[in-house]
């Protein structure tokens, strides 16, 4: 099946908190794009503006039941300083793994590695048949089983763009997932973006990202997941952590603060 012929249509939740200019959206609405067409023989072919009346009317009915995807705060030069402030810390010790953005980074990778780990284990002895969103799905379930379908469903997707991202922009039938659900985008390109932007959080590091990471709803609810799950064990399993603990725990910490604040929106 062709990825721009739907056959199901998500009511979903949202991805993000509320809507800002790292939707997906909104960054296509910054964007002023001409096209000119050329007349021929062939058949006119369908535009993103063509849709029929049934998909509009489901595209609409989704924007109005879940406008907002990102946290939306208007903040003055002067509060983004400060957020990047309180996210930084001394390198007293002068140690590269002790750097605020390495501390970060390392705890990020810890937590995506542990997911990783847990979604390995899952599938040992499971269905074999599967498909990479299904059994995502599946073990997304088996974390939040008091969740209902959909919420797991779009966990489950956010979970998929953080263990698989370069896997997932190559596969049709996940593509195929993501666009029914309805909360990445509507085009192709849009989705790989949203994918590889979640990549991004992880191997593109920066505070700003880190502020952008934990705007995503399922992300923060998997960090809070991860932390419950190894606040006792993570830190002493890992040398580099383990060396540094109370730079770890703090930063940890202000992690942890961050996807509960996301959360209580």
């Amino acid at each position: 099946m062709a990825l721009n012929q739907r056959k199901n249509f998500y009511i979903p939740v949202p991805r993000y908190a509320s809507n800002d200019l790292y939707s997906p959206k909104a960054r296509n609405s910054r964007t002023s794009s001409f096209e000119t067409t050329k007349e021929d023989i062939s058949p006119p072919q369908k535009t993103r503006n063509d849709d029929d009346d049934e998909t509009k009317s489901l595209k609409s009915k989704r924007s109005l039941q879940y406008p907002s995807r990102i946290k939306s705060v208007s903040k003055t030069r002067e509060e983004i300083k400060k957020m990047k402030m309180d996210m930084t810390f001394d390198n007293e010790s002068g140690c590269l793994a002790t750097r605020c953005d390495v501390v970060y980074k390392t705890i990020l990778r810890d937590f995506r590695r542990y997911f990783l780990d847990e979604y390995k284990l899952f599938k040992t002895g499971k269905n074999s048949e599967w498909t990479l969103a299904e059994s995502l799905f599946q073990f997304t379930t088996s974390i939040y089983p008091t969740k209902t379908e959909k919420e797991c469903r779009g966990i489950s997707l956010d979970l998929g763009c953080l263990l698989f991202p370069k896997e997932i922009v190559k596969e049709q039938n996940f593509l195929q997932v993501i666009q029914d659900f309805g909360t990445f985008g509507d085009e192709i390109e849009t989705i790989k973006s949203e994918i590889m932007k979640i990549h991004g959080f992880l191997y593109k590091f920066s505070i700003d990202k880190i502020e952008e990471c934990f705007q995503n709803i399922s992300l923060s609810l998997l960090f809070l997941t991860y932390v419950n799950r190894t606040r006792e064990t993570r830190i002493d399993g890992n040398p580099t952590m383990k060396r540094n603990s109370s730079i770890y725990l703090k930063a940890r910490k202000i992690l942890e603060d961050k996807a509960s604040g996301c959360l209580s929106l």
